[in-house]
């Protein structure tokens, strides 16, 4: 998930072949898991906008805590 539309990450969990070094974000891919820590200020769109960008680029779970 790159570019514009890439939303500021909370906590998530990538695939990655053992050794592997990931040293770019370009080299993450699509989260396998996207955890969001709400905040008041931020809930609304971290439970709707974010979460359709995140289903829209393929992500399979995400959660949210407050």
């Amino acid at each position: 998930m790159k570019g514009k539309l890439a939303p500021e990450r909370g906590l998530f969990v990538v695939r990655k072949q053992p050794g592997q070094i990931l040293k770019q974000w370009s080299e993450v891919g699509v989260p396998v898991l996207a955890i969001e820590f709400l905040s008041p200020s931020t809930a609304a769109r971290d439970r709707g906008a974010k979460r359709r960008i995140y289903q829209g680029a393929g992500v399979k779970d995400d959660c949210s805590w407050s």
